[in-house]
């Protein structure tokens, strides 16, 4: 087993402590309640923390697999915004030490603008993430009533593992490609 299959298990802490960073941020601007102020900084320790083994695991588990055609392109877009969204993290967080010694206001700007260009880097990571496992069309149709319709289910058709990849084709058999039909949803 590979530990880069982790990453699918580890990603969503950060996610939901950089999103509670910025709830909690709001929160002590609409109310100066010092309970807000310690909360957004815990939970920006905590994003930094646990963003960092997933981070890894991610690196791993894209290392540990070949992907095909787009899905190619969308896996290293991905690679790349991970470490873009951990980077931004890692100057928000010191941005924050740095406003809470000095108290400079230049600082709780640039922290601001850090903490909204994290909300995009966290979007953007994600949504290539999705694109790899559901397809890129996996949420075009989410508001529609009536029914959704998938591209090429990923999952099965555009990531192969190395090891068999390299395997000979001892029976003649061919890749089967997995196609999600239209689905009526009731309702």
């Amino acid at each position: 087993m590979s530990i880069g299959k982790l990453h699918v298990v580890l990603v969503h802490l950060p996610i939901g402590l950089a999103v509670a960073t910025v709830a909690a941020d709001f929160l002590w601007l609409a109310t100066r309640r010092i309970f807000f102020k310690n909360a957004s900084l815990y939970c920006l320790i905590g994003a930094l923390i646990s963003a960092i083994p997933t981070v890894i695991t991610g690196w791993l588990l894209l290392n540990s697999m070949t992907f095909l055609g787009e899905t190619a392109k969308l896996a290293d877009n991905h690679q790349d915004m991970g470490f873009t969204t951990l980077g931004i993290i890692a100057a928000a967080f010191v941005c924050r030490l740095l406003w809470v010694k000095w108290q400079k206001k230049p600082l709780i700007v640039i922290y601001g603008l850090l903490i909204a260009a994290l909300l995009v880097s966290i979007s953007i990571t994600g949504d290539l993430g999705g694109k790899i496992v559901y397809g890129k069309n996996f949420l075009s149709n989410v508001f529609s009533q009536r029914s959704f319709k998938t591209s090429e289910a990923h999952w099965t058709s555009t990531a192969i593992s190395p090891a068999k990849a390299q395997l000979p084709n001892i029976f003649g058999a061919k890749p089967v490609k997995v196609r999600m039909e239209k689905l009526d949803v009731i309702g």
